[in-house]
């Protein structure tokens, strides 16, 4: 997925923590850290702008962290990127050889006119955890959950083992039962990696179960992957009209896994949710 090229724009530390307040967010002090480290990462300039603390072209590097701070804190929005964007292009942009031009500008999705930066399909959900609502109306894009998935099962450090996992190229699969039930498909995905080994337990592999879900007999056998997906959506929305809108409250009600292994349950999803929220922002 292609970052936001904030290239040839000049922000200044100070005046965007003034920018935040002055739109009525208060940011925590895990905010401001976050700021702090972007900002130590650009390349700053002796100049007035300095006296107000760090400034100077955010790095490439640097931009997801941004986005996904910027997501955080404000509901986020293609007018309200915009309005970021250009409260800094009045007046805090400056000519240097060193700096980015519009000429560096590598996706098609991104483009520069006079300075303005336009954000017409660029989009990033916000970033899901263990205990943000599992409720979702983000238009998700199969292509890039795919490539998600695709670095959560073959990346080089897993060495092939999760070759065979049935849940390889099972985006749309959880983008519709997202859709069907309103609930977030990332919330899904943590569910069937943790019950499923990433798709490649012996339930998965021969009764098509992502979701470790038993019946009286005990484990049940799905016709499809997708049908077991669409299982743990109906579940899950249940679930949430029960009051339990997060995936810590359904560990911990004992209504999906075992209040015994809760605590595990919940950390290991979420460590999923995280690797799935810093590959679906990143190039």
């Amino acid at each position: 997925m292609s970052l936001l090229d904030l290239s040839g724009v000049k922000f200044n530390l100070a005046n965007v923590m003034q920018y935040f307040e002055k739109q009525g967010v208060e940011l925590s002090a895990e905010n401001k850290s976050q700021l702090n480290t972007i900002f130590e990462n650009c390349d700053t300039f002796n100049d007035e702008y300095n006296a107000a603390g760090p400034d100077g072209f955010i790095s490439k590097s640097e931009i997801s962290k941004f986005i996904n701070m910027f997501s955080s804190v404000m509901p986020f929005a293609k007018a309200q990127l915009n309005n970021f964007v250009e409260t800094f292009n009045t007046d805090k942009k400056i000519e240097s050889q060193t700096a980015p031009t519009a000429a560096d500008a590598t996706t098609s999705s991104e483009a520069v006119v006079e300075g303005d930066i336009k954000v017409a399909d660029l989009k990033y959900p916000k970033p899901l955890t263990a205990t943000t609502d599992i409720r979702t109306n983000y238009d998700w894009s199969e292509e890039e959950f795919n490539k998600v998935l695709e670095l959560m099962l073959d990346a080089p450090r897993y060495k092939g083992k999760f070759k065979n996992s049935v849940l390889k190229g099972k985006a749309k699969a959880f983008i519709e039962a997202g859709k069907k039930y309103n609930i977030d498909p990332r919330a899904l995905l943590a569910i069937a990696m943790c019950e499923s080994t990433r798709g490649t337990s012996s339930v998965a592999l021969n009764k098509n179960n992502v979701g470790g879900l038993r019946g009286s007999k005990g484990y049940i056998t799905f016709e499809s992957v997708d049908a077991s997906i669409d299982k743990i959506a109906e579940i899950l929305s249940k679930r949430y009209n029960q009051g339990l809108t997060t995936l810590t409250k359904i560990g911990q009600s004992g209504k999906y896994c075992a209040k015994s292994a809760s605590a595990a349950w919940i950390k290991e999803g979420n460590s999923y949710l995280s690797s799935f929220n810093k590959y679906y922002t990143t190039d």
